[in-house]
């Protein structure tokens, strides 16, 4: 985590940090602390997912808000 990358995707190059959060159905308590954190990670059906928080980019369009989805590539491991 934390890694610097670039990447080209069609016709834009973009650089940013690997990232992750979590994602759940119901949110999590306000005073989760870090022992309870798996627990309640799996009773609140939250899905762990990895990004890339962008710092440049390229090719992607000037009235862009900063908020890029692009589809997961297929190598498990990133």
């Amino acid at each position: 985590m934390g890694k610097s990358s670039k990447l080209t995707y069609g016709s834009a190059k973009i650089q940013g940090f690997v990232w992750q959060d979590y994602a759940c159905i119901k949110p999590l308590p306000e005073d989760v602390n870090d022992d309870d954190l798996k627990k309640e990670l799996k009773k609140n059906n939250c899905a762990l997912f990895r990004f890339l928080a962008l710092y440049k980019s390229q090719g992607i369009g000037k009235k862009s808000d900063g908020i890029l989805g692009l589809s997961p590539h297929k190598n498990t491991k990133d």
